[in-house]
């Protein structure tokens, strides 16, 4: 059976990509910027499935990340200066472009994907969609978990939050002008002379582990408060922190599994 899976499955990938090239679809690349990568959400393993090329930007790890059959590409930085998200994302465009990917699906290590964008046939439905519609930029829902696996926030801000899932690669458009790397921070990575059509996929979502807990939302507001002391990038960060209005929201059935891994650490801590 190992023997079958090393010579098959290559062989079939291989008659996979003939095939979309000849429908002339384009190629995908799934992307990761990560400092210090955390695997609770198997993030490496869901991108694999996604894309075709899965490319991982390494941004001055502690304990730096080990290339393995998930990661097309590795890009390590030595550095540990301050975030800097549009540079990062503009570095795994170009390498997105090296790999002549058209699309990119776009996660962060905190990001779980909804039911409906788990394999490489739901991004290409996707992203077909998206470009007879002529958009850019394909925007999911974020759902904000909160001290739960099972519930998330929707109450205010919390409701109207959504994600740049889905890119097009526009590295191969003619007279396009850079962003300004200096805006740091919640940047559109998007050519400053055009203007990029995005549109909201509400059919999908993405769950969002990084305000789990209170220690977690305390955490990342002292993060941005020491990335951007002077809120140059983001007006308010400590909202965070305001459970005012709070509402909550069940997770859906068909997304209920796919959170399986937060409960386990849920209990591990519990019972520690």
């Amino acid at each position: 059976m190992r023997l079958e899976r090393l010579v098959l499955t290559p062989l079939r990938a291989a008659q996979g990509r003939r095939q979309r090239r000849a429908a002339g679809e384009p190629r995908i690349a799934g992307v990761l910027a990560v400092r210090d990568y955390d695997p609770t959400c198997g993030v490496l393993d869901a991108l694999r499935a996604l894309a075709d090329v899965v490319i991982v930007l390494d941004d001055g790890s502690t304990a730096p990340l080990r290339r393995d059959d998930r990661i097309d590409e590795l890009v390590r930085l030595e550095r540990r200066g301050g975030w800097n998200d549009a540079a990062n994302r503009l570095l795994l465009l170009q390498r997105a472009f090296v790999h002549g990917c058209g699309w990119l699906v776009c996660l962060d290590d905190d990001l779980i994907p909804s039911a409906g964008l788990r394999t490489r046939d739901d991004a290409a439905r996707e992203i077909d969609a998206l470009r007879r519609r002529r958009a850019d930029v394909g925007r999911v829902p974020v759902r904000d978990l909160w001290e739960s696996a099972d519930r998330f926030r929707v109450d205010g801000v919390w409701g109207r939050k959504s994600y740049p899932l889905l890119r097009r690669n526009w590295l191969a458009d003619g007279s396009i002008t850079l962003p300004d790397p200096a805006r740091r921070l919640h940047a559109p990575v998007f050519p400053r002379n055009l203007r990029a059509r995005a549109v909201v996929l509400d059919h999908l979502a993405v769950y969002h582990t990084g305000c789990l807990t209170h220690e977690d939302r305390a955490a990342r507001v002292e993060r941005y408060a020491r990335a951007d002391p002077r809120n140059e990038f983001q007006r308010d960060y400590a909202y965070m922190l305001d459970e005012r209005g709070l509402a909550l929201a069940p997770v859906p059935a068909a997304d209920a599994p796919l959170l399986a891994a937060l409960r386990r650490d849920a209990g591990e801590r519990d019972a520690s």
